[in-house]
């Protein structure tokens, strides 16, 4: 997962490219699964992870990005991202 991560923090296989409404929740996803994995939290490929859904999170309108976004970020356990997870703006 770690050899597919794009200088933006996105994390892609063989599906969206980093445009892609989907790319935050593959993201996080492969952030989610690093974590669950044993990866420190506060790894370089983490933490661009985490970077890059959060800069992504309230334009994502998918259930399933949404989802794993929420999951990734909860997850790490950063208080900063509480307003995130808890948000209803999204656009």
């Amino acid at each position: 997962l770690i050899a597919c991560q794009k200088a933006s923090g996105a994390i892609l296989l063989d599906g969206p490219d980093v445009g892609s409404p989907n790319a935050a929740g593959s993201t996080a996803l492969a952030g989610l699964t690093l974590v669950e994995c044993g990866e420190a939290k506060d790894s370089k490929a983490v933490a661009a992870a985490a970077a890059f859904v959060r800069k992504e999170a309230l334009q994502l309108k998918h259930t399933y990005s949404l989802a794993v976004a929420i999951l990734f970020l909860d997850r790490l356990g950063e208080p900063t991202d509480t307003p995130l997870i808890e948000s209803d703006d999204r656009a």
